[in-house]
């Protein structure tokens, strides 16, 4: 009985001794650390190219034309005096209306036209009128915007309170008035025709007002 005994305590220690002993555990799991990153480098953005419009060329200079070869040495010394009354008169003397354009397209209008004597400026309109009426005015061309220039800064530069050139005045304008009126109707899409029409309406005004 006694031995039963002792090996029931045995069996008995033996057993809580089993269940007292610690559970082996697992080993702990270590986190992989994930990828940092990679840094971003930002492009500089580049400026958009400004557009502009586009130049326009600028017109060949006027070449003499042979006609005024021979007063070539007193016309240069006029201009560059600015004598400009005296350079014109020059070339309408010689009644050449290469010349004539020639001297519109050198001399700014709006400069020289006020400079001009009645006597000149009269003259000078109604050369570049027998210019149109001839159709020597090609549209589009560095001439016809000189010339439309000329005679519309020089309608406005015309006197009317000069009674000695009056009559003279009302003629060549009036000469003026019907050239560029025939000029806006009988050649519909005309290159000048912002030109002409202004040239008109400077020419009706000046007109108007002898």
């Amino acid at each position: 009985l006694v031995t039963s005994v002792g090996m029931t305590s045995a069996v008995s220690s033996s057993s809580s001794g089993a269940s007292m002993a610690p559970a082996s555990s697992a080993p702990a799991h270590t986190p992989v650390p994930s990828p940092s990153p990679m840094p971003t480098t930002s492009m500089p953005m580049m400026p958009a190219p400004s557009v502009g419009p586009t130049p326009t060329p600028a017109s060949p200079a006027a070449v003499m034309p042979e006609c005024l070869r021979s007063i070539a040495a007193q016309l240069g010394e006029s201009l560059t005096a600015a004598n400009f009354n005296e350079a014109f008169q020059q070339v309408l003397s010689l009644t050449e209306l290469e010349g004539v354009v020639y001297m519109c397209r050198t001399c700014e209008p709006s400069a020289a036209a006020p400079e001009l004597s009645q006597l000149v400026l009269l003259s000078l309109l109604s050369q570049l009128n027998t210019y149109m009426q001839e159709g020597k005015m090609m549209p589009g061309t560095p001439e016809s915007s000189a010339v439309l220039s000329w005679i519309a800064e020089g309608a406005e530069a015309v006197d009317p309170s000069d009674q000695q050139f009056s009559a003279a005045a009302r003629s060549i304008l009036d000469g003026l008035n019907q050239t560029l009126r025939d000029t806006l109707t009988s050649v519909p899409g005309h290159a000048d025709y912002n030109a002409v029409r202004r040239s008109a309406m400077a020419v009706h005004l000046a007109l108007r007002a002898l």
